[in-house]
């Protein structure tokens, strides 16, 4: 399995190789990587990055363009990769509040959180302000979570806890600023690193008043750690945030029966954490496929572009938070998602789907 850490999988309005790049993606097909840049002029793949059994390769994305680094492979379990990811983070706390991360072991086996180091990025893009999780041997079994934190008393007095949940309380953790910034979890046997996230104030629901205390939860444990689209607050019915326990917006697509799915049948844009949003779900046969999704009212009306020109992988998905392109709520009632799929050799495909929305 390939395994990539994607600091940005979309990147706009720079240059590359003296191109003006309007927007750029990486798309994985298999063992393979694409990186496809979004010009003036055209759309083509500009690198084809593929594994190697000595290194990951790790994409950057600065105000001065993008920068290939390479990191060493990240650490086995017993019976292969640890499959340890990201699933929470408070980054922007009360007033006298402390941040939180919590892991989830999505695995089979069982990790010892004392062979582990969280932390984040310094200004060169170089892991920085590394610290162990546990002082001593400690198991998290699979299907748990931990809670790290530099005060779990004050969490616990915030936060509904799970019982179940392993916490680990570190001193002078690394800085999570409030408005972006990048969490890292690493093997400290070999500095392989096993999730990484580098969140940004924005991927909070876009009506969320007041993000201060809320914490951004992973929608879907499968998709990758780094799409925006794979982030949303917490809900406000379990106190904004759901530290060491199963994510109040987590939801996975269910089984694809064509190619384009949605996913709630109804979906109620109104903050409480219920049906926030609306996922769309892709899966194609073709490599190299371009996105453009539009939503219309009933009278044909546009109403929000949802995606413009996006590079498809074989799978994935896009959020709509029920806004239209002047950021403004929506009415209720059926709208139309109008999907037109193209590749580079001439194949079209267009997509129909009926969306309610509710409100509350």
């Amino acid at each position: 399995m390939l395994q990539l850490i994607i600091i940005a999988t979309l990147i706009s309005n720079y240059s590359w190789q003296s191109l003006a790049v309007e927007r750029s993606m990486l798309a994985q097909e298999k063992d393979e990587i694409t990186f496809w840049a979004t010009t003036t002029a055209r759309d083509k793949p500009v690198m084809m990055l593929k594994e190697t059994s000595q290194h990951d390769l790790l994409w950057e994305a600065g105000t001065r363009g993008i920068m290939l680094k390479e990191t060493k492979c990240s650490s086995k379990g017993r019976n292969g990769n640890i499959e340890l990811i990201i699933t929470e983070l408070l980054f922007n706390p009360a007033r006298d509040g402390f941040d939180f991360v919590e892991i989830y072991n999505k695995g089979p086996d069982e990790i010892d959180l004392g062979q582990l180091n969280i932390g984040n990025r310094n200004g060169t893009g170089d892991p920085a302000a590394l610290r162990r999780l546990a002082d001593t041997p400690t198991l998290l079994r699979s299907g748990q979570y931990c809670v790290v934190t530099a005060n779990l008393k004050w969490v616990g007095q915030h936060y509904r806890v799970a019982s179940d949940a392993i916490g680990c309380e570190i001193s002078s953790p690394p800085s999570w600023p409030d408005d972006e910034g990048t969490v890292l979890v690493m093997n400290n046997a070999d500095s392989g690193i096993i999730d990484e996230l580098h969140y940004n104030k924005d991927w909070h629901f876009s009506l969320l008043a007041d993000p201060e205390g809320v914490s951004l939860e992973r929608i879907s444990p499968t998709g990758f750690t780094q799409d925006p689209n794979n982030w949303t607050s917490a809900s406000a019915s379990t106190g904004y945030a759901t530290p060491g326990a199963e994510n109040s917006q987590r939801r996975d697509l269910p089984a694809m029966q064509g190619a384009i799915s949605v996913t709630p049948n109804v979906f109620t844009p109104d903050g409480d954490g219920i049906d926030d949003y609306l996922l769309v779900g892709y899966q194609i046969q073709e490599t190299g496929a371009v996105a453009n999704g539009t939503v219309y009212d009933v009278s044909g009306r546009l109403v929000r572009h949802l995606v413009r020109n996006a590079l498809l992988g074989s799978s994935g998905q896009f959020k709509w938070d029920g806004l239209d392109n002047n950021r403004k709520a929506i009415a209720a009632g059926l709208y139309v998602l109008v999907m037109d799929i193209f590749t580079d050799k001439g194949k079209t495909w267009k997509y129909k789907r009926a969306i309610v929305v509710g409100r509350n």
